[in-house]
């Protein structure tokens, strides 16, 4: 599209994970954050000065630095576009004036809920109070860039028409997910090597989303599924594994099965994608891991996914470019007759290659962000 890029990268200088790119299109600045926590959080302090900027700064902390940044990138480039990935970078854009988006990965505020729901079944609990004083800050924030942002991308059709009814005089585009790397592996892809069907989850285990879809892989499907056809399984979990408390459950459970393999985090996933013949995804709850599942029609690996976890991707159609599930045992039934027909593997690797050139390029989405940008930036 022709335009000269800058990366803003804040990075937790607690961290200790690498982070290698490489790009002759535009420049990188790297920015050491120590303002990535909100463990402070004072829920007292808001109810004494709820003004717009203090409720922002104190639930997105990051927010300060970003938009220290901001401005002084405003001065020098007053008619630039600025780009926001997550809504608390985004809310830096709240308070001033610019040509701003946001791009939104997930409605916000509703996977807050749907992620404490999800804890409070591990027995973690947050005071009534804290949760909901927290959700409606959330909301207001929401309400807050949308309204300040000239467009926000949203991923799917049920943020979109979520945040539509929310927010209604926002501007709020679908444009799903597209992929850096787009070359498919079905070309020199050997399916069902060895007669083994390999299955392959991503996800950092200690992180709420993939941990509830692999809990439900793990503790319900896998015992469902037939003792000769469970031989013939090998699963690869692929993603961090940082000592906490899901970390720890998800191990115990891949411990009964000598065919689970736990391999960290891994920074090039094409060696997994390549020796995989099908992602799955066991989310009961559409939020989280649907772009990996964009990520596999990039890569032209099939998908195994509970209908709930690919919710509002549109073109999916089951059975013929993904396999979906509704149950446990449904989810069981799906492995067990992959491993029965392998064949299969290959026409809906084909068929869900198509959809992603057809509705989720680069090239598609390149033309409908040009689009888009002509419209609604001055």
């Amino acid at each position: 599209m022709n335009f000269q890029v800058e990366l803003v990268l804040f990075v937790d200088e607690n961290s200790n994970r690498k982070i290698n790119l490489i790009s002759d299109n535009f420049n990188f600045n790297f920015i050491n954050s120590k303002n990535n926590s909100n463990t402070n959080f004072n829920y007292f302090d808001l109810l004494l000065k709820p003004s717009k900027k203090n409720i922002l700064n104190k639930i997105f902390p990051i927010r300060i630095e970003v938009e220290k940044v901001l401005k002084l990138k405003q001065r020098l480039h007053p008619e630039a576009i600025h780009h926001f990935e997550y809504l608390n970078t985004a809310s830096a854009s709240v308070g001033n004036e610019g040509n701003f988006i946001w791009s939104n990965h997930d409605h916000v505020s509703k996977r807050f809920l749907i992620i404490y729901k999800q804890r409070m079944k591990q027995g973690i609990r947050r005071k009534y109070f804290q949760l909901w004083f927290r959700y409606f800050c959330l909301k207001l924030s929401e309400y807050w860039v949308a309204k300040n942002c000239r467009i926000v991308l949203t991923v799917s059709d049920i943020e979109t028409e979520d945040y539509k009814v929310q927010i209604p005089k926002a501007n709020f585009k679908l444009l799903p997910w597209s992929w850096a790397e787009e070359f498919p592996i079905i070309e020199e892809k050997k399916w069902f090597d060895k007669d083994k069907l390999t299955m392959l989850h991503l996800g950092s285990l200690n992180s709420i989303v993939p941990y509830s879809s692999l809990y439900f892989i793990l503790k319900k499907v896998f015992p469902l599924i037939n003792p000769d056809k469970l031989e013939r399984i090998s699963l690869y979990i692929v993603g961090a594994n940082d000592i906490g408390t899901c970390s720890k459950t998800i191990k115990k459970l891949s411990s009964n099965y000598k065919n689970v393999h736990i391999t960290g985090y891994v920074q090039d996933l094409d060696s997994y994608f390549f020796k995989s013949d099908i992602q799955l995804v066991g989310l009961q709850f559409a939020t989280g891991l649907r772009t990996r599942i964009v990520e596999s029609l990039a890569r032209g690996l099939p998908v195994l996914s509970t209908r709930e976890g690919s919710k509002g991707l549109y073109g999916l159609k089951n059975n013929e470019n993904i396999i979906l599930a509704d149950t446990a045992q449904d989810f069981a039934n799906k492995i067990e007759k992959v491993i029965e027909y392998p064949e299969k593997l290959k026409r809906i690797s084909t068929k869900g290659l198509e959809l992603y050139h057809e509705r989720y390029s680069r090239k598609i989405h390149s033309g409908e962000l040009s689009n888009l940008l002509r419209k609604h930036i001055p």
